[in-house]
C-alpha cells in the first residue's frame, strides 16, 4: 500500500483558495468577513477550514457567489467541489472526504 504524503493544512488551504480564484462566479470573502480559517506556521488563511478526520481531509469553504439570472448554485458548488478535489489530489494521496460549501453572500448579475 502506498504511503500518503502529508501536507500542512495551511498549504492545502492556500491551494484551495488559488483554485477557487479560477472558478467563475465564486470567491472567498474578505478576511474580515470570513468566519472559517486555517491556521498554520506563520499564517492564517481565511475562508477555508481544513480538518483531518479518520484518515481523510474534510474541507469547509465560505463563498461569495455571483451568478447570472439563470445561473445555478448547485452547479457552481459542484464546480468548486470538483476543483478542490482535483487540486488536493494533485498534491497528496490523502483521500478527500467532505467538501462543505457555505454561501455567505450572493449576487445576481445581468
Amino acid at each position: 500500500m502506498e504511503q500518503s504524503l502529508l501536507i500542512d493544512e495551511r498549504q492545502i488551504a492556500e491551494i484551495v483558495i488559488n483554485g477557487i480564484s479560477r472558478v467563475g462566479g465564486a470567491e472567498i470573502p474578505a478576511d474580515h468577513q470570513a468566519r472559517l480559517s486555517t491556521v498554520g506556521p506563520g499564517a492564517r488563511i481565511s475562508g477555508v477550514a481544513v480538518h483531518r478526520v479518520e484518515g481523510s481531509l474534510n474541507i469547509e469553504i465560505e463563498l461569495t457567489a455571483t451568478l447570472k439570472k439563470k445561473g445555478s448554485l448547485p452547479i457552481l458548488a459542484a464546480r468548486v467541489r470538483r476543483m478542490v478535489r482535483q487540486a488536493i489530489q494533485s498534491l497528496t494521496t490523502e483521500p478527500v472526504g467532505r467538501v462543505n460549501i457555505r454561501i455567505t453572500d450572493f449576487h445576481i448579475k445581468d
